[in-house]
């Protein structure tokens, strides 16, 4: 069984709370990046998949993708299409800075934290 980016985009729009419970993975990418991963968070047609997340300063969403069976090369680009709505967008942005306010000692999130401070001041 395969998947595509619309069983990703459809999953958030009714399950995005569901990434509340605390990641599995919180590492730093790239610049100045924190990516998130919930294994096994995902079930869709029996399924379990797993969900990451890329967090950049601002905070803006960064990638987003699906992995597990069949799920080979499903990501959803920021700048390109499919996209998330605004709603899951809002709430999954929420939901990972709510994270990053909740770690006391990794330190991974600080560059994403001091610049969404700034953009707030």
């Amino acid at each position: 069984m395969t998947i595509d980016h619309y069983d990703l985009l459809a999953w958030l729009r009714h399950n995005v709370d569901d990434l509340r419970a605390p990641p599995d993975m919180v590492t730093e990418a790239e610049g100045p990046t924190v990516r998130f991963r919930w294994h096994g968070a995902a079930r869709i047609r029996g399924t379990s998949y797993g969900i990451g997340v890329d967090l950049h300063p601002g905070p803006s969403l960064g990638e987003l993708w699906i992995y597990g069976p069949g799920a080979r090369g499903v990501r959803l680009d920021p700048f390109g299409g499919p996209r998330l709505s605004p709603r899951v967008e809002a709430t999954l942005r929420t939901i990972l800075m709510d994270h990053l306010r909740g770690e006391h000692d990794w330190g991974r999130g600080a560059a994403v934290l001091d610049e969404a401070s700034k953009a707030c001041a």
